[in-house]
């Protein structure tokens, strides 16, 4: 859940239309990924690391162009190998998108809240 200040920050960047590049975001670093993974219960492995900075960079990529159902398709295909989205939703068990992009410190696409792309209720 956000804090009253990552709410206002996020309002104030929707108001002012500000592009969605991580220079933009709140301070990440793998430290607070580590404590935001631990509030909901994982300990991150290699296989997170990679998730997570492949997040990251599609954010930083696309900005809030991206969209949930893109992104899936994405990481289904980027993790195809290990099984992709099972294996997605075996690391982030609340949704591969969902979860993970509030560990890896970005602003969910939108659509991230419906259970078909990435999110779990």
């Amino acid at each position: 859940m956000m804090n009253e200040n990552a709410e206002d920050r996020a309002l104030v960047r929707q108001v002012l239309g500000l592009g969605g590049n991580l220079d933009q975001l709140d301070p990440w670093d793998e430290e607070v990924a580590r404590r935001k993974a631990a509030e909901e219960g994982l300990e991150l492995t290699e296989d997170h690391w990679t998730v997570l900075h492949f997040l990251r960079a599609q954010y930083d990529a696309h900005g809030d162009e991206l969209k949930a159902t893109k992104l899936i398709r994405e990481l289904s295909e980027r993790f195809k190998d290990k099984g992709g989205k099972k294996y997605l939703y075996e690391l982030f068990p609340k949704g591969p998108i969902s979860q993970g992009s509030r560990i890896a410190g970005i602003p969910a696409p939108e659509g991230a809240d419906d259970p078909h792309f990435g999110s779990v209720h």
